[in-house]
């Protein structure tokens, strides 16, 4: 794995050219809520593509995503959460504002998947 800088400021880990980007298990993941979803048009590649032209982060690196009637929720790296979310947070996805946060579990409590 090569070390490249793909936006201004930040640097992580992704494979070159041909090598496959690592999957993740469980353990390593977080699952993040996005108040976007059916209603206002958005499908699983609108946020596959917003969250990899934003940040550093691969197709492959997503994990599960589930659009429903107000919101999404999608499976990310848990390490590269918190940038991910302030990067995120500062852009549009089909012209609407992301407002994105860690999901919470039916008991109100941070979920990690």
């Amino acid at each position: 794995m090569k070390r490249m800088k793909n936006k201004p400021g930040k640097s992580h880990d992704i494979p070159a050219a041909g090598e496959s980007a690592p999957r993740l298990s469980p353990g390593e993941t977080i699952r993040l809520l996005i108040k976007l979803g059916k209603n206002q048009g958005i499908r699983p590649g609108d946020i596959v593509g917003a969250i990899t032209g934003e940040t550093d982060l691969t197709g492959r690196q997503i994990g599960a995503i589930e659009i429903h009637d107000g919101f999404s929720l999608v499976d990310v790296p848990q390490a590269l959460a918190p940038s991910l979310m302030e990067v995120m947070s500062r852009c549009q996805i089909k012209g609407h504002p992301v407002f994105i946060k860690p999901a919470k579990d039916k008991g109100g409590k941070k979920r990690d998947k």
